[in-house]
């Protein structure tokens, strides 16, 4: 009671759920936390519990301003006040000098990934910010993710495409296409035939969420699950 466990995005964790206890698991999406993965820069949390009281309430009174809030910016403010708060108590761990194994790799990855989705991400840009060849971090990259990077890139785009529409069901198509890394409207329909079977217009009407108009209940959907 009175404390926090932080799992950091990537970050194996569990839990044991006790009899008679009460817990709340708040959960932020990766859209949500792009100056977050800016500000810690592939650092690491020095700690994942926060046992201060005083800390714990200020987050729990944030979440609650978060889950009450039907402001998308002013959620996105206090999760990043919150976020403030927790990597001030917690400290961010400089990144290693270097890469020493495969954990450290995929975790620094698909971080350096999910923070610039929406850059033309190449082989070679990625390689160079890694200190590798393109080569050699292709079949580095193949070996571990079992897939080309321009796959798994796709796949990123259009997870963060179905979450977007889902937060902004009203937001017009091709803002979502963009806002989701895509570097054209062609490639994206494409992608989106080839991996849902269907174009983005039949598959929204079988979610009964019309492709350019609003959710049919009028509301946003939430950003948490408690």
């Amino acid at each position: 009671a009175g404390q926090l466990a932080i799992a950091d995005t990537l970050e194996p964790h569990s839990y044991l759920y006790k009899s008679g206890s009460i817990s709340t698991v708040f959960i932020i999406p990766p859209i949500y936390l792009t100056d977050y993965f800016t500000y810690k820069n592939s650092g690491k949390l020095g700690t994942n519990f926060i046992t201060d009281k005083k800390i714990y309430d200020e987050c729990v009174d944030l979440v609650e301003k978060i889950t009450s809030s039907q402001n998308l910016l002013s959620q996105k403010g206090y999760i990043n006040v919150m976020l403030g708060i927790i990597t001030k108590y917690c400290k961010i761990l400089p990144p290693p000098q270097h890469i020493r194994n495969e954990v450290d790799f995929v975790s620094s990855v698909l971080e350096y990934i999910s923070a610039n989705i929406t850059e033309n991400i190449t082989q070679a840009s990625i390689a160079q910010a890694f200190n590798y060849s393109v080569s050699h971090f292709s079949k580095k990259f193949n070996a571990i993710f079992n897939c080309p990077l321009n796959h798994y890139l796709n796949e990123v785009r259009l997870t963060k495409f179905l979450e977007l529409k889902e937060l902004h069901p009203d937001m017009a198509l091709t803002t979502l296409i963009m806002e989701s890394g895509f570097q054209s409207t062609t490639s994206f329909y494409r992608y989106f035939a080839k991996k849902l079977g269907v174009p983005p217009s039949k598959f929204f009407k079988t979610l009964n969420l019309p492709e350019n108009s609003p959710a049919s209940d009028g509301r946003k959907r939430p950003i948490t699950n408690r």
